[in-house]
């Protein structure tokens, strides 16, 4: 089954969960000597000792003495489950809840929790997903990390979906990445790779290395066209269109929003329809075409508002920084006040700030805009979101040259460069 993970483990996490000390786990059955090398792995305890400790611990005789019991069918079930986290998670809340509460043996047990918490990390239930975590992952997070490579298929999987997709939610994208490459070599269904290429182009995205993006883009494509699986493809065209966009090639890009946009009418699907809309805004925008992309932009702001989907802030954003490129600075505010209403939570908040500081130095308060456009760089770099903090360092650089602040203007355009190279090369 795989490098041990130790029966001492199951019992230090059950006299945690219990609140219980060693001392009164051990009374009466083993030395506290024994039970505490028995929970590190440098003893093992005879079989009567085990259903003692059970008895003890609240569990069962099975849970103790069955650790490394074989359950076929129920790993063929979790590996069922896994695939299905990646490529479709609809009803699996109903699949999940079918798995038997108590399992024997440790390496299902584990896959498991890892499943449940992925499925919580994904639909953005992440006050589950840790809680699942603190009550139980914690536990084997270090052997896990240390003898993954040698465990059972289906723990391997679980474990490196969990990761990249906790790193995901948490924007630590190349630590995510290196988890979703090592899934695909342990895959053999392309249905499942499709859509882990489909999610590592989307980290190169994020990462800004947009040639990898694009490789892995149109290996999910292949695989998506063999299968007839018309809402990924739109989704592929999508992302294309806009990593094409960032790189220049606007002509390339409006082609791939146009097949994207041809799929989704066609297949009816309003979420690939507003992210047209949203997407051609932006190329408008990048065109500098701003009345257009705005007037592309609340298309997409309406459909998202009346479908309630989710990043309706992104749309607004968009919104209003064309308005301010058009230096209309009542309507900035006035979209502004509606992007309020989307600020959840630390990020979004200084991504507000961001945008308040270009209304500011529109209205000629230099002060203000200087103080927020920094308080915005500096929580963006603390917390390693550099994509965020992107543009904000050249916009204070070229605002000290305008006031002929030179050796403030070197600085920021220098620390525009270091966040350049943080995205591209992690330095």
């Amino acid at each position: 089954m795989g490098v041990d993970i130790d029966l001492g483990k199951r019992v230090a996490f059950l006299r945690k969960k219990n609140n219980l000390s060693q001392k009164e786990v051990a009374q009466g059955i083993i030395s506290v000597s024994h039970l505490s090398n028995l929970e590190v792995g440098r003893f093992s305890a005879s079989e009567d000792t085990l259903k003692f400790l059970a008895k003890r611990l609240s569990v069962n005789e099975s849970y103790l003495l069955h650790i490394k019991e074989i359950n076929t069918p129920l790993e063929n079930k979790l590996l069922e489950l896994n695939d299905l986290l990646i490529v479709n998670i609809e009803k699996l809340d109903e699949l999940i809840a079918a798995i038997p509460k108590v399992i024997n043996n440790i390496y299902l047990e584990i896959s498991y929790q890892l499943i449940k918490a992925s499925y919580y990390w994904k639909r953005g239930e992440n006050s589950q997903a840790k809680k699942i975590y603190e009550h139980y992952l914690k536990y084997y997070k270090d052997d896990l990390e240390e003898t993954i490579k040698d465990q059972p298929l289906v723990l391997q999987t679980a474990f490196h979906y969990y990761q990249g997709i906790k790193l995901y939610r948490e924007n630590k994208y190349k630590e995510s990445l290196i988890h979703f490459i090592q899934l695909i070599p342990l895959s053999t269904k392309d249905t499942v790779k499709a859509n882990l290429y489909y999610n590592v182009s989307l980290i190169y995205h994020r990462l800004m290395k947009n040639i990898e993006a694009i490789n892995q883009a149109l290996k999910a494509q292949e695989l998506y066209m063999e299968q007839n699986n018309w809402l990924m493809l739109a989704e592929v065209y999508n992302l294309l269109g806009v990593i094409y966009l960032e790189e220049g090639g606007l002509q390339t890009s409006t082609g791939y929003l146009l097949k994207a946009f041809d799929i989704a009418k066609t297949i009816h699907s309003n979420n690939l329809i507003e992210r047209f809309y949203h997407n051609k805004g932006l190329l408008k925008s990048k065109k500098k075409n701003y009345k257009e992309a705005i007037g592309n932009y609340k298309i997409s702001y309406n459909l998202k508002k009346q479908n309630a989907s989710p990043n309706i802030d992104i749309t607004l954003i968009g919104i209003i920084e064309c308005y301010n490129a058009l230096e209309q600075v009542e309507e900035s505010e006035k979209w502004l006040m509606e992007l309020h209403k989307f600020q959840e939570d630390e990020r979004k908040y200084y991504t507000m700030k961001k945008l308040e500081a270009d209304i500011e130095l529109l209205r000629g308060k230099e002060t203000s805009f200087e103080q927020k456009k920094k308080e915005a760089l500096d929580y963006f770099i603390s917390n390693d979101n550099y994509k965020d903090a992107l543009g904000i360092s050249r916009k204070l650089g070229e605002y000290y040259c305008k006031q002929r602040s030179y050796k403030k203007a070197a600085h920021f355009l220098s620390k525009e460069i270091d966040i350049l190279n943080k995205l591209k090369f992690g330095v």
